[in-house]
């Protein structure tokens, strides 16, 4: 297709010819490297998307963890509550009173226990 240059009628004629054929080959060669820079980015979108949706996952886990944690937390901290109710009612009773009061004559005697005393 390209004319003989060998010629001078045809030397015009082929240097047209070759800026046209270059220019023709420079953009089917850009056409491919932006094919393949497009198909590039496509790929590393998907896997950004994947490592995205990877992460969601993670933090959705980390989230119900958190919850479950934070629900048991609150569960040991009320029982621990009763308990410390229980605790204070029992040592505040009349009762814990009065054995806390034999245990101590019964460790050291009548004179640990005001009013019980031996008379003189």
């Amino acid at each position: 297709m390209t004319p003989d240059p060998t010629t001078v009628s045809d030397f015009d004629a082929y240097w047209r010819a070759l800026a046209t054929e270059d220019r023709r080959a420079h953009a089917a060669e850009s056409d491919r490297a932006l094919l393949l820079e497009v198909e590039g980015l496509r790929a590393r979108c998907a896997d950004l998307a994947a490592a995205l949706t990877q992460a969601r996952a993670a933090i959705d886990v980390r989230q119900d963890l958190l919850t479950a944690q934070s629900a048991a937390l609150e569960e040991r901290d009320q029982a621990l509550a009763e308990a410390q109710a229980d605790y204070l009612r029992v040592v505040r009773s009349k009762r814990w009173r009065a054995f806390d009061l034999l245990g101590r004559a019964g460790r050291r005697g009548r004179s640990a226990v005001p009013g019980l005393r031996r008379p003189a």
